[in-house]
C-alpha cells in the first residue's frame, strides 16, 4: 500500500507572489490545520512563520517540497474570512498576500531568522519554571542581553528554536527587539497582600496586639487593609498609603515582620468595568436618523452619517452596535486617530464594559497579541470582546 502524504500551500510574511508548499511530517499530519503558523525553511538558511493556507495531497510538480519544521499553534489563529478579506486587499491594492499578513498579524505573532529577543526585565521569572531548552536560553539572554534567531538555533542545537522561542513569549518571559522602539510601556502596579504567616487567624491576633504597643502607623494601615479587602479582591500599594496618608517606609516594615508581601501586577491601559449604563431613549430627531441610515443600508453598504459635535451621534452608534450584537456579530469601531482613542472608550465602555476592546500600535505586542486572540475565540462563541476600538492597525 503506497504511503498517503500530506503537503500544506503556506502564506510566508515576505513580498514573494506565491503560496509555496510543504510536506508534513507523518509524526504531524493529526494535528495540521489551515490557518496554523508552522515553522518552514525559505531559502538556503532563513526560518520564517508561515501561515497555513490549504491542506491537501497534491504534490508539486516543479520543485521538491520541503518539509515543515513545526507546528506552533493548537489550534488555528487566522480563519477563511480573514485570508479571503486578506487576499481581497491583495488584489485591490496589487501586492501580495504575505504583505498583508505582515501588515495584519500582530508582530508577536511573527518570528523570522532576523528577529532578535531579549528577556522581559518586568517579569519574575523564576528557574524551575523552565524547560531545559528555555533555560539554556535565559542563562544566553542574561549573559548577551540580545540574541537572534539563528543564535537559539545554535544554542538548542535542534529543530524547536520557535517553539521554544514561542513558549517563553507565552509566559511572558522575552520580548521581540522591536517592541523597544515604541515608546507605549504597560501599566504595572503593586499591590499587596498578607504572607501565608499572617493569614492564619491566631497570628494576625498576635500581629494586632504587638502593633497596637509599638507601632501605631502600622496598625492603622492594617486596619485599613483589613477593611478593603472585605469590599475589594485585590488592594493596591497606593490606594493603602493614600488612605492613611502613610509613606512607603510604613509597608517596607511590614514586609520586614513577614505581615505583608508586595507583588507586581500588569493593569492595562483600561480597568475592568462592567456596563453601567443602558441606550438613551432617542430624540425625535435622532430617531429619524437612525431610521434613515437603516434605509440607505438596504440600498449601499456605506453611509454618510453628519453632524456637529455634541450633536448627539453617539447614542446613535451604540443603539446600531447593540443591533448588531444582538445578530451575534462583532463590531469594529474606527477612528481617524489614536489621540481620539481614549476619549471615545470612556464613553463607549459605559455602555458595553469588558465587551469592548482596544487595538492600536501604541499598545505592546503582548497587549495586541491578547486581543488578537480573544477576537479568534468568537469562533466558538467565547470571545471576550465583541466590540473593538480603534484606529487603521485596527482593521
Amino acid at each position: 500500500m503506497e504511503k498517503d502524504f500530506l503537503f500544506v500551500d503556506v502564506v510566508l510574511p515576505i513580498a514573494v507572489p506565491n503560496l509555496y508548499t510543504y510536506s508534513v511530517p507523518e509524526s504531524l499530519q493529526k494535528n495540521v490545520k489551515a490557518g496554523q503558523r508552522v515553522v518552514v525553511q525559505f531559502g538556503k538558511k532563513k526560518l520564517y512563520t508561515a501561515l497555513i493556507y490549504k491542506v491537501h495531497k497534491n504534490k508539486p510538480e516543479l520543485y521538491k517540497a520541503k518539509q515543515i519544521e513545526n507546528i506552533l499553534d493548537a489550534e488555528p489563529i487566522v480563519n477563511e474570512k480573514q485570508f479571503a478579506l486578506w487576499k481581497w486587499i491583495a488584489d485591490y491594492y496589487m501586492c501580495t498576500i504575505g504583505e498583508v499578513m505582515n501588515a495584519a498579524l500582530p508582530s508577536g505573532l511573527k518570528l523570522s531568522s532576523e528577529t532578535k529577543l531579549l528577556l522581559n526585565t518586568e517579569a519574575e521569572i523564576k528557574s524551575e519554571e523552565l524547560t531545559d531548552d528555555e533555560f539554556l536560553i535565559y542563562e544566553a539572554l542574561q549573559k548577551n542581553k540580545i540574541l537572534t534567531l539563528n543564535e537559539v538555533e545554535e544554542i538548542i542545537q535542534n529543530n524547536s528554536a520557535l517553539k521554544v522561542i514561542k513558549s517563553l513569549l507565552d509566559k511572558n518571559f522575552i520580548r521581540i527587539y522591536e517592541e523597544l522602539k515604541e515608546r507605549f510601556k504597560p501599566k504595572v502596579e503593586e499591590f499587596v497582600r498578607l504572607t501565608q504567616y499572617a493569614s492564619d487567624e491566631n497570628n494576625l491576633k498576635k500581629i494586632f496586639d504587638e502593633l497596637e504597643k509599638r507601632a501605631f502607623k502600622q496598625l492603622e494601615v492594617m486596619m485599613e487593609f483589613v477593611h478593603l479587602s472585605s469590599i475589594l479582591k485585590e488592594i493596591k500599594k497606593s490606594e493603602l498609603l493614600k488612605r492613611k496618608d502613610a509613606s512607603s517606609s510604613v509597608i517596607d516594615s511590614l514586609i520586614k515582620k513577614n505581615i505583608f508581601e508586595v507583588y507586581s501586577k500588569e493593569t492595562g491601559r483600561f480597568a475592568s468595568q462592567d456596563a453601567s449604563s443602558v441606550s438613551k431613549t432617542l430624540s425625535s430627531e435622532q430617531e429619524a436618523a437612525l431610521k434613515r441610515i437603516k434605509e440607505e443600508w438596504k440600498k449601499k453598504e456605506v453611509v454618510l452619517f453628519h453632524g456637529v459635535t455634541s450633536s448627539g451621534k453617539t447614542e446613535i452608534y451604540v443603539r446600531l452596535i447593540e443591533e448588531t450584537l444582538k445578530q451575534g456579530k462583532q463590531v469594529l469601531y474606527l477612528l481617524p486617530e489614536i489621540a481620539l482613542t481614549t476619549q471615545v472608550v470612556s464613553r463607549i465602555k459605559k455602555y458595553f464594559g469588558d465587551k469592548l476592546g482596544v487595538y492600536h500600535s501604541k499598545f505592546n505586542e503582548n497587549e495586541r497579541v491578547e486581543v488578537w486572540n480573544e477576537i479568534n475565540k468568537h469562533q466558538n462563541s467565547n470571545s471576550k470582546f465583541q466590540v473593538i476600538l480603534g484606529a487603521r492597525s485596527s482593521l
